[in-house]
Formats: C-alpha cells, sequence, structure tokens
C-alpha cells in the first residue's frame, strides 16, 4: 500500500507555491501516492495547525504532509 498525504497550499497568487505545489502533485502521483486533500493555510501559523488538526482528525492513515509555506517573515 502506498503512503497517503496531505499538502497545504497558500492561497496567494505566488508563482512559485504554485510550481512548488504542482510538483508535488505530478510527483506523488507518478510515485503512486494518493493525495487526500490540499487544504489552505493563508500563511498563518494558528490557521495552518487548525487545517492540520483537522485533516489529521479526519484521516488518521496519511503518512506525510507536503506544506509550501506557512508563515512570512
Amino acid at each position: 500500500m502506498h503512503p497517503i498525504t496531505s499538502e497545504f497550499k497558500n492561497l496567494s497568487e505566488e508563482k512559485s507555491h504554485d510550481d512548488r505545489t504542482n510538483g508535488a502533485q505530478e510527483e506523488l502521483k507518478a510515485a503512486g501516492i494518493r493525495v487526500v486533500t490540499i487544504q489552505p493555510g493563508d500563511s498563518d501559523r494558528a490557521k495552518a495547525m487548525s487545517v492540520m488538526e483537522n485533516i489529521l482528525q479526519s484521516n488518521a492513515d496519511i503518512k506525510a504532509v507536503f506544506v509550501t509555506n506557512e508563515e512570512r517573515p
């Protein structure tokens, strides 16, 4: 059985976030890894924590998480 992963996506219009998300999705799919959800964290650490808690409670079999960036300097 292949690992199951979850992704956070920054809702900003930044090309680098889109490129990282799209590249990760392509590689995970090619490896046979199923992405169960893609959720925004809006570059807010507290929101991202809450979103991740909800994802893990709903999907106990998640083996990995991919995050493009969830905090701005």
